[in-house]
């Protein structure tokens, strides 16, 4: 779903990421957020998601179709599950997914900005697109 301006004026934006690794998906925000979608069920958001950087979204000039949306997120991962354990189980980080959303807070409405996979995943710092 896309926002109307009457949507954003005196609303605060707030990053919601529905992350999924090893068989589970992981909702996380920077803070605790709860979001209500339009058949009124709540989605809780967890503390761990930091913001690392731009949203890219550019066309290069010279092709005929637009690049994939990139992001750098850092996910604190550390209170809801354990990465290095379950990469030695064999689950690869790399094939985690995930969907970034641009949610006004009060509203039941989301951008989804991002579907997509982790591209080049760091101890520190994970890239997304």
């Amino acid at each position: 779903m896309s926002f109307n301006l009457y949507q954003l004026v005196g609303r605060d934006l707030v990053w919601l990421l529905d992350f999924t690794y090893a068989g589970r998906v992981f909702r996380l925000a920077r803070g605790f957020e709860t979001y209500t979608d339009e058949d009124g069920d709540d989605h809780e958001y967890q503390p761990g998601l930091e913001w690392g950087g731009t949203l890219e979204d550019e066309i290069d000039l010279l092709s005929d179709a637009p690049s994939p949306n990139q992001v750098g997120l850092t996910l604190h991962l550390g209170d809801l599950i354990n990465v290095p354990e379950h990469v030695a189980l064999g689950h690869d980080l790399a094939a985690a997914t995930g969907k970034l959303y641009l949610w006004a807070r009060g509203t039941s409405e989301r951008q989804l900005l991002i579907d997509g996979r982790v591209l080049d995943p760091q101890p520190a710092r994970t890239k997304w697109g």
